[in-house]
């Protein structure tokens, strides 16, 4: 089990950027292996920054603390310290259709990994 508690800024139109947003706070979990074990509780720092103006947008996460057991997630969970950066394109934006590619850059304990994301959100409703 995991949780997340974290604590924002969010603000539009400041000098160039269409959007600022900053969250900080703690990731915690606890994970143990069916009754073989005892539990093993782990909690770290983790924080968010979010910058776009136009199509563009930067995106950033980082945590340190400790090595996270959460299973079935990304292995920079298990890092001590982890970074993040995404390069983010708004591709389409309508009102029914709003799709994003992204370039991802993992800073995780002395390597670099990449990933490239697409996110497609339809909407539809009237």
């Amino acid at each position: 089990m995991a949780a997340l508690l974290k604590i924002g800024w969010q603000s539009a139109n400041i000098g160039f950027l269409d959007t600022l947003h900053i969250s900080s706070g703690v990731l915690m979990s606890a994970d143990r292996y069916r009754h073989v074990s005892n539990w093993y509780p782990a909690r770290g720092w983790y924080s968010e920054i979010l910058t776009s103006h136009g199509r563009f947008a930067v995106a950033g996460t980082f945590y340190m603390g400790e090595r996270q057991k959460i299973l079935f997630g990304d292995r920079f969970y298990g890092a001590r310290i982890y970074a993040r950066t995404d390069f983010i394109v708004h591709a389409i934006h309508t009102t029914s259709v709003q799709t994003d590619c992204a370039l991802g850059l993992h800073f995780i304990e002395g390597k670099i990994d990449f990933s490239q994301i697409l996110t497609v959100r339809a909407n539809f409703s009237r």
